[in-house]
């Protein structure tokens, strides 16, 4: 692939090559401070939306469930058991 850029596109072939090596999956520094910008900025926006949804995106715990849900979980377990099991 023929390129006029003046940057390595990744960290194992030569500047001014025209080559790219993609097998190695090492991008060049100038690549990797754009990937960080991007990703900086995306981080940005969907902290910004989060925190409009009582930050929702970073919960990590499960909720609970449908009570009805689990009520037919509880019945269900302690019929198959036959012992109870409390949800």
């Amino acid at each position: 692939m023929e390129s006029s850029t003046s940057h390595s596109v990744t960290l194992f072939d030569g500047a001014f090559t025209g080559k790219y090596m993609l097998n190695a999956g090492a991008p060049g520094p100038h690549i990797l401070k754009k990937v960080a910008t991007l990703m900086k900025n995306a981080t940005k926006i969907s902290m910004e939306k989060t925190l409009n949804f009582n930050a929702e995106l970073l919960q990590y715990g499960t909720p609970d469930g449908p009570p009805e849900f689990l009520d037919a979980l509880s019945s269900f377990l302690s019929a198959e058991y036959r012992e109870p099991v409390n949800r």
